[in-house]
């Protein structure tokens, strides 16, 4: 009988040191951007419009409408960053060698609020990379083993209970 027990203790001791294959793993950097890493495998970069994780995330459908809003919403945060940028770095500039004229003050009303709207739509876009590849990890099926050793009306010293999740 102890035999059966350690057997079947070892088949699990093996299936939890796989328990997270597959899982996503992103962090941020300061000088790269988004880095992601699958299985202990470290990726550069999401891919500047998060085309890499697309296709690790072709299985999940609700993980890839996340990367689907998040590409879209980062493609207008760079359309609205780069001019706003630009314009409000043209004023700064303008201003620091003390030409300050009428049209700087245009340009600033048109630059700041182009700015300002590309760091709020970056900030949903990241939002909802974290989401789709917190949907991507969770959503992968889990399968429950439920080892029970010793009577089921025995108390608590004379049974052994062992469960695991396992994901595929």
């Amino acid at each position: 009988m102890r035999k059966v027990v350690l057997v079947c203790v070892a088949i699990l001791v093996v299936l939890c040191q796989t328990a997270s294959a597959g899982e996503i793993v992103l962090k941020k950097s300061f000088w790269t951007g988004w880095k992601y890493s699958i299985d202990g495998q470290n990726f550069t970069g999401v891919g500047y419009f998060g085309s890499n994780l697309l296709e690790v995330m072709e299985a999940d459908d609700e993980a890839l409408d996340h990367m689907y809003k998040y590409k879209t919403i980062r493609n207008w945060a760079l359309v609205t960053g780069i001019p706003g940028g630009l314009l409000v770095g043209w004023v700064a500039a303008e201003a620091t060698m003390g030409d300050w004229s009428d049209d700087d003050k245009t340009l600033l009303a048109i630059g700041a609020p182009l700015w300002i709207t590309s760091i709020i739509l970056e900030a949903s876009a990241t939002n909802h990379l974290k989401k789709g590849v917190r949907i991507y990890n969770d959503g992968q099926q889990a399968l429950y083993f439920d080892v029970n050793y010793g009577s089921p009306l025995a108390s608590n010293d004379n049974a052994v209970r062992l469960s695991l999740v396992w994901r595929f």
